[in-house]
Order: structure tokens, then C-alpha cells, then sequence
């Protein structure tokens, strides 16, 4: 398909599938993102309790988490791309992409792209969450804690 913006990809998405082709692997995204993130911030407190808060633990914790998520989310991820892109009518849902992956390439088919997204998972949910915690050690330390405006703006 050869397509020079995004509404070009719309309108070429709408015409082959119509709307529902639009929202198509929604829930299989869902499958992906809710239960990875709760693996995500189960890892993350349960490293930050075993290792305390410290700037390193932090991004320990954000690390281990981002690749737990992303463990978790490749197959689904995996499948949602398949069935995205298929031609319209190929798979009726994303379920029917499996047994057809499996036939062709095995299961390490389900965890392509692992590597690439779990070291990108590292170090971004590593770092974000040390920044985050800088920021907010930041603003407790430099900025008035009420929300009260006359409070705030009293000595003005």
C-alpha cells in the first residue's frame, strides 16, 4: 500500500474493511497491556521492597518491570500485528492467527522482537521512574505543599 499521510491510511484502511477494520486487534492490545501492567508494577514494588529506593534500585525495578511487561506482551503483540495486517477476512480474530504461527514457525515465533523491546524497556521504564522520583524529591524540597491558593499566595 502505498500511502503518503495518515489520512491517506484511513481512508485506505475505511475502504478495504470499513470502520470495524479500524478498531481491529483493540481487546487483543487490552490482552497485552493490562495483565503487562500489572506484572510491570508488581515487579517494580516488589524490587523496590526488597532493595530499597535508592536512585540504582529504582532503575532496577523500572527495568525488571519494562521487560516483564513486554515478556508478557510480545506474543499478544505478536498476534495483533498478524491480524492487523492481514487482508480483510483472512482471520476472524486474533485467535485464528495462532495455530497457523505455530504451524509455520514455531514458538519462538510468539517472542520476535523480545530482545530489541526488552532492552528498550529497560532502560526507558529505568530511567523514567528515576527522573519521575528526582522530580517529585525535587518538588517536595523546593516547591509549598498546600493546594490552598490564599495559603500559597499569602505572602504575596
Amino acid at each position: 500500500v502505498s500511502t503518503q499521510s495518515t489520512g491517506d491510511v484511513l481512508r485506505q484502511t475505511l475502504r478495504t474493511g470499513g470502520l470495524r477494520q479500524v478498531f481491529r486487534g483493540t481487546f487483543v492490545t487490552a490482552l497485552r497491556d493490562v495483565p503487562g501492567s500489572g506484572l510491570f508494577y508488581v515487579l517494580y514494588q516488589a524490587t523496590t521492597q526488597r532493595y530499597g529506593e535508592t536512585s540504582s534500585s529504582v532503575m532496577l525495578a523500572g527495568g525488571l518491570g519494562g521487560m516483564a511487561m513486554w515478556l508478557w506482551g510480545v506474543p499478544p503483540d505478536v498476534l495483533k500485528t498478524k491480524f492487523q495486517t492481514a487482508p480483510p477476512g483472512k482471520y476472524n480474530s486474533f485467535l485464528d492467527v495462532a495455530p497457523e504461527l505455530y504451524r509455520r514457525e514455531g514458538p519462538g515465533a510468539f517472542f520476535k522482537g523480545f530482545a530489541p523491546s526488552g532492552m528498550r524497556a529497560f532502560l526507558a521504564n529505568g530511567v523514567c521512574l528515576v527522573v519521575y522520583d528526582l522530580v517529585m524529591q525535587a518538588w517536595k524540597k523546593y516547591l509549598p505543599t498546600t493546594t490552598n491558593k490564599h495559603q500559597l499566595y499569602s505572602t504575596v
